[in-house]
């Protein structure tokens, strides 16, 4: 029954996760903030807070350094955060991962088009590599500040030319995992 509950608000969450971010560029506070406390709530009741707690703090490790970069917005992170206290660590990092790999692959369509086998992979690698090494530098300097004391300020996002909606890609791969889930796959 509780399950029930948490399949329900996240397919509900998720789905108007899609439409705003889609419509709107953005995933509204009334969506993910409920979202958080419910699911770290239901992960109390039915004596799985570790999940619940361990989905939460992997979405917020995982996307803040891109929320402090400008290149994600706090309400992709905050849905992330929701996803993760909902459906635990586990289908969090089913959808993040399925969410990552499609898009990688629309990075890759967006930019590169009709180029070569050789350049796609090359402009794989690179965007990979770049993503790895800029949350091991936001991780490294928000280390140093918070040391030294100093308050660093969201910067400007460099752009690729590529707009994201980060919350459409995940609320879409949430679904699918749920229903993976569901049927017993994952």
């Amino acid at each position: 029954m509780k399950q029930n509950i948490s399949y329900a608000i996240l397919i509900l969450g998720s789905v108007l996760a899609i439409y705003m971010d889609y419509k709107c560029g953005k995933i509204f506070n009334w969506v993910t903030v409920p979202m958080i406390f419910i699911g770290l709530f239901i992960g109390l009741v039915r004596h799985d807070m570790l999940n619940s707690i361990g989905g939460f703090i992997a979405a917020f490790i995982l996307f803040f350094p891109f929320f402090v970069k400008g290149g994600m917005g706090a309400g992709d992170v905050k849905f992330a955060m929701g996803v993760g206290a909902l459906g635990g660590i586990k289908l969090f990092a089913y959808a993040t991962g399925i969410s990552a790999g499609i898009i990688i692959i629309y990075a890759i369509y967006k930019k590169v088009g009709s180029r070569s086998l050789k350049s796609t992979a090359y402009m794989a690698y690179s965007l990979l590599k770049s993503i790895v090494l800029s949350i091991l530098y936001t991780l490294r300097i928000s280390a140093e500040t918070q040391k030294a004391g100093i308050h660093v300020q969201k910067s400007e996002a460099k752009t690729t030319g590529i707009q994201v909606k980060y919350g459409v890609f995940l609320g879409i791969s949430n679904l699918f995992c749920l229903v993976l889930q569901y049927k017993g796959v994952i």
